[in-house]
């Protein structure tokens, strides 16, 4: 009964974990990662311009964007916020970037953080 449990149940977990290993190790790593950080830069600015009582709705939702560079390049930047220590407290905004290949796994990331006085902690 048991080994029929292991062959139902934990054998194609097995599998999917290894197909995925497998697809994860076979994918090129194409990032750009200068090009990528140069980007990320830009558009996590554009978050700074913004005040602390702006950014708190990336708390409840994280802000999504995919931008084509050129011809052979596409990005998808996520932005998101958490607190940093407390609750009301400072507020840590995270951008990250990849190009869909193995990068999704480990993407390039960069953040600030803002107090609700609107100044910049550590900058």
């Amino acid at each position: 009964m048991i080994k029929i449990i292991i062959l139902i149940f934990i054998l194609p977990v097995l599998l999917i974990i290894i197909y995925y290993s497998f697809l994860y190790f076979m994918s090129p790593n194409t990032l750009d990662k200068d090009k990528a950080r140069a980007i990320l830069n830009t558009e996590l600015n554009k978050y700074k311009e913004k005040s602390y009582h702006e950014l708190l709705p990336l708390l409840d939702e994280k802000e999504r964007l995919e931008l084509q560079i050129d011809d052979r390049a596409e990005y998808q930047l996520v932005f998101d916020a958490l607190w940093d220590d407390q609750k009301g407290g400072n507020l840590r905004v995270i951008g990250s970037i990849d190009d869909g290949g193995r990068s999704a796994y480990i993407p390039e990331t960069a953040s600030f953080i803002i107090s609700p006085e609107n100044k910049f902690i550590d900058e």
